[in-house]
């Protein structure tokens, strides 16, 4: 993983502690909206990092809930540590962070099911009946959609 406090301008590898192998390692990132813009329009760094959640796990590996697929920086990507992982066999393949202040959450989703953290992955609850690509929220993170095969949309809301 690469991680920039600086708009770009310089980057450092960072390790993820997940599932490694050929088709094993990070497929998506669950970044909470910031909300600060300034009244000139601008969108400062906050003086301290929201939470940030890598999932992934291994595609070679559908049948079992593998051990790492999930993972929290506190500090803007620069340092992993390991999160309890989400209940979804293989891997997680899409994800996005939905919510505000204390009441921020994740969601994970990927073909064999989905679930939802609201503690940064110390704890999941699996969404019955949802069997996703993608995740995403409306701007506020109240309000989201999961899209699956065969055109099919589920309306996530807290």
């Amino acid at each position: 993983m690469l991680a920039t406090g600086d708009y770009g301008k310089t980057w450092a590898a960072a390790e993820v502690p997940l599932a490694r192998g050929e088709a094993a390692g990070v497929f998506t990132l669950a970044v909470p909206e910031i909300r600060t813009a300034r009244a000139d329009g601008e969108t400062p760094v906050p003086a301290g990092w929201l939470p940030v959640m890598a999932l992934g796990g291994d595609l070679d590996r559908r049948e079992e809930v593998v051990a790492g697929n999930a993972a929290v920086s506190l500090d803007g990507g620069r340092t992993w540590k390991p999160a309890s992982p989400a209940p979804i066999d293989g891997a997680v393949y899409g994800s996005a962070a939905g919510g505000t202040g204390a009441n921020r959450w994740v969601v994970a989703v990927a073909p064999p099911g989905a679930a939802y953290t609201g503690d940064m992955g110390e704890s999941w609850t699996v969404l019955p009946g949802v069997s996703a690509w993608a995740v995403e929220f409306a701007p506020g993170g109240r309000v989201g959609w999961a899209a699956g095969g065969g055109g099919r949309i589920w309306r996530i809301e807290r």
